[in-house]
């Protein structure tokens, strides 16, 4: 029995197949559907819709709005398959998908190793923390998070510092300096709340990389199954991930080179 449900946005409309009880095509397009210039966005001015599917020529991610699904159902697996070929002179080129959320990565990606607390209140303007043990801290492109929870069950945490931390340093006292590269003018702590260091990963939850030769066309296919928890995982979306949206991205291009999507499908799987 076929149906119809809004995908993508309220002004985007996809013909949507209930396959069997536990199986649903979110998105399919093929070919030259018109629906493959509202899907594509993300700075890619240079495309064309052609007979054969969507032809792209510019470098970059390409990525679709946010909502393709507005809730995302833990106990389901999404599977994303993409047709590309590769136009262009060299061998080949890279090509990778997968998914932005609502989740970014610096809120989830942490060191539960280095979970600690105050042991002095942390006030806006602040450019250092003192900490009951950092050491297991490090120097270098690392954020810290606050109102952090043993259980992590406060990611994705968004109450995070500035990138840059300069200094770990223990004190006479036993206690750790923690000094950051900025001051932090939003954020605030009291004593005794615990942190934990962040990092920055991948913007996008990446399903896999492959490798396209010269004028073939490759099927690219991968699953996530469900949400992580309680910290990132691989094939799954990041914890706190609500809505998502589809991405794809190739090494670089070269002038006169681009490369064809003939074919994008989405497919629910309820357990």
């Amino acid at each position: 029995m076929k149906k119809s449900i809004l995908a993508l946005s309220s002004a985007l409309l996809f013909a949507v197949t209930g396959l069997s009880a536990a199986e649903t095509t979110l998105v399919s397009l093929k070919g030259n559907d018109a629906n493959f210039n509202k899907v594509v966005r993300g700075g890619v001015k240079a495309r064309e819709l052609t007979a054969e599917g969507l032809v792209i020529k510019a470098n970059g991610p390409v990525y679709s709005t946010y909502t393709v699904e507005k809730a995302v159902d833990p106990k389901a697996a999404y599977e994303l398959t993409i047709k590309i070929k590769y136009n262009g002179n060299r061998s080949g080129i890279s090509f990778g998908g997968g998914f932005m959320t609502n989740v970014g990565s610096a809120q989830v990606f942490c060191k539960p190793e280095t979970l600690t607390e105050l042991t002095a209140d942390f006030t806006k303007g602040d450019n250092e923390i003192i900490v009951k043990d950092a050491s297991k801290w490090k120097t270098g492109r690392f954020m810290v998070a606050f109102d952090a929870k043993d259980d992590a069950s406060d990611l994705p945490n968004r109450k995070l510092t500035k990138v840059g931390i300069t200094k770990v340093e223990k004190q006479t006292d036993g206690t750790w300096l923690v000094e950051m590269k900025s001051p932090e003018m939003k954020l605030e702590a009291k004593k005794g709340s615990k942190v934990r260091v962040h990092y920055q990963a991948n913007t996008w939850n990446t399903i896999d990389t492959k490798w396209i030769k010269k004028g073939e066309i490759v099927e690219y296919k991968g699953k996530f199954d469900g949400v992580a928890a309680p910290y990132p995982q691989p094939k799954k979306f990041w914890p706190g991930t609500k809505q998502f949206g589809l991405v794809f991205f190739t090494s670089s291009l070269k002038a006169g080179e681009s490369y064809t999507i003939s074919e994008i499908t989405l497919k629910k799987i309820t357990k």
